[in-house]
């Protein structure tokens, strides 16, 4: 098991945007998806972007800051389980 992030900015219709992120455990990218499918939505898990380890992109960057970041991957190392979720939407219609 490794730690995985997914992650996705949504902004379909021009009228709002949503930032999305979700880092927890899982043994590969299929079964980070089945996480997200479970966890919170399968929205999430067909759109979000899944890499292994703690991701630093522009949307986990905007919603954690850098020593919230640090903090998971520290954690990571030395627990049996670990989940952060983030999630801010925009509405500007």
């Amino acid at each position: 098991m490794k730690i995985h992030t997914a992650s996705c900015y949504y902004a379909a219709t021009g009228e709002g945007a949503t930032l999305f992120a979700y880092i927890a455990w899982a043994s590969d990218e299929q079964e980070m998806r089945e996480k997200l499918k479970s966890d919170v939505h399968e929205f999430w898990a067909m759109t979000s972007e899944v890499q292994e380890g703690v991701v630093r992109n522009e949307v986990t960057r905007m919603l954690w800051p850098e020593e919230m970041l640090r903090r998971i991957e520290d954690f990571a190392q030395d627990c049996a389980m670990v989940v952060a979720r983030n999630e801010v939407h925009f509405n500007m219609s």
